[in-house]
């Protein structure tokens, strides 16, 4: 990145939002939140507010990390006009504003844009969402692509974040094995799970390159939940802790009011070979996590 550059982080609350903070540090012109508080950031509500306190930020920014919206994938289902405003119409002003100042938009989408009956997709597959979630994130994607000239999507798989109390997925194994309470765990729904801080790593070089389009943001390997649970106890477990139940169940059978895809698995060669980043596989996430919780590197399982 060159010295004057500066960033906009728009929606910093999450996992991802948190990490490209630290990762930016003071390249950072604004970083928003909406329910969240994080310090450093302002208030900001895509639904409601007007753009210009976004806008006026952006005055020689060069990009813009678009992680904000309605990402409650059951929400958006059963308040499809409410999130459709907010997920598309809000977006694609926002992402088309920015790039009208020159500032390039750097838009998350999701692996669920895909059905999930094969797994394996790559950028050239057609989106085919069974989720309206999903179905916004490919709406966005499309027309990006067809109006906006300096862009690019970071197609998104499940984010693992870096540390103890992050509220992702290893985040709650920790506190089920703490508690010593059961885990119920998919079987049936597949993933390519990436490290936050490899994320990341990817987004940035997606701003700051001249990478235009789209990119699957993914980790090398596809994973189960259920045998990337059972991979992750069985780290646990050769450091002397003792690990609860694991429960098999299956995604569409506990109650959630959207159907998932199940086999949303994607490829990384893409990005991969264009970045040169090298991505992380489960074994050295899982290490990584286990030692930021202060347990030490345990042996490959």
């Amino acid at each position: 990145m060159g010295a004057m550059e500066k960033y906009l982080v728009l929606g910093a609350s999450g996992v991802v939002g948190r990490n490209l903070m630290a990762r930016l540090g003071d390249k950072v012109a604004l970083a928003t939140y909406h329910s969240r508080p994080v310090p450093g950031a302002v208030r900001f509500d895509l639904g409601k507010d007007s753009l210009d306190t976004v806008l006026s930020a952006a005055q020689g920014a060069t990009g813009a990390f678009l992680l904000l919206g309605m990402t409650n994938i059951d929400a958006c289902h059963t308040r499809q006009a409410e999130a459709r405003k907010i997920n598309v119409d809000a977006i694609l002003d926002l992402a088309k504003a920015l790039a009208d100042m020159g500032v390039k938009p750097v838009f998350t989408s999701t692996d669920y844009v895909f059905g999930g009956n094969r797994g394996g997709y790559r950028e050239e597959d057609q989106p085919d969402p069974i989720t309206a979630y999903g179905a916004f994130k490919a709406e966005v994607e499309k027309d990006l692509m067809e109006t906006v000239g300096n862009y690019a999507v970071a197609r998104l798989s499940r984010v693992i974040g870096a540390q103890r109390g992050d509220g992702s997925l290893f985040d709650g194994w920790m506190d089920a094995i703490e508690n010593n309470e059961p885990i119920h765990s998919a079987d049936d729904q597949i993933f390519s799970p990436i490290f936050a801080t490899d994320a990341v790593e990817a987004l940035v070089w997606l701003a700051d390159s001249g990478a235009n389009g789209l990119y699957n943001v993914c980790g090398p390997e596809a994973w189960s939940r259920y045998g990337l649970c059972a991979k992750f106890c069985d780290k646990v477990s050769a450091l002397g802790k003792p690990v609860p139940q694991i429960l098999r169940c299956k995604i569409n059978g506990m109650g959630l009011k959207a159907i998932r895809p199940l086999d949303t698995s994607m490829s990384s060669s893409k990005l991969s070979r264009a970045s040169g980043i090298k991505l992380m596989g489960a074994d050295e996430m899982m290490e990584r996590f286990l030692r930021s919780c202060g347990h030490g590197a345990p042996l490959a399982v």
